[in-house]
């Protein structure tokens, strides 16, 4: 669903693939959806154009994701952590190391190594630069591990 805030009139459309579990930010007049499950972890990027109103679909890089951070910092869009598969077992899932960065001036995708994978990143960003921070499993331990980047 899209809202548009000066016709205050909503319209619907629809992503190239269903899933559910989607990551989201904006970045440069435009939201990049990506990842999320369907049949397995989604490999799906839809790209909306907030001022022409267009969508392009795309993949990203390596595995499907669940991931668990999107922020943006200009015309940077950042995704981090979450998980990538399921073990054949029930168990732990395993955990994606990296961000994901889709840089919507080029419509290049990049990555960079977290110094610890974790399935669930808070994140934040303004200006150049976006900090992750990670939450444990268990409930009742606290983390104090944040990482900092600085986006060029």
């Amino acid at each position: 669903d899209i809202y548009d805030v000066t016709t205050r009139l909503w319209t619907t459309a629809r992503l190239s693939v269903p899933r559910g579990n989607i990551s989201a930010a904006p970045a440069g007049g435009k939201i990049i959806f990506a990842g999320g499950q369907n049949s397995g972890f989604s490999k799906a990027v839809d790209i909306y154009d907030a001022g022409t109103g267009n969508w392009t679909a795309s993949t990203m890089n390596g595995p499907g994701h669940l991931y668990s951070a999107a922020v943006s910092s200009g015309n940077m869009a950042l995704f981090a952590g979450g998980i990538i598969a399921f073990p054949q077992e029930r168990g732990t899932g395993v955990y994606y190391t990296g961000i994901d960065v889709y840089n919507v001036s080029t419509g290049e995708w990049g990555s960079t190594p977290l110094q610890t994978a974790n399935p669930t990143v808070v994140g934040a960003a303004a200006g150049s630069q976006a900090l992750f921070e990670y939450k444990p499993w268990d409930i009742g331990t606290g983390s104090d591990s944040v990482e900092y980047f600085k986006l060029r």
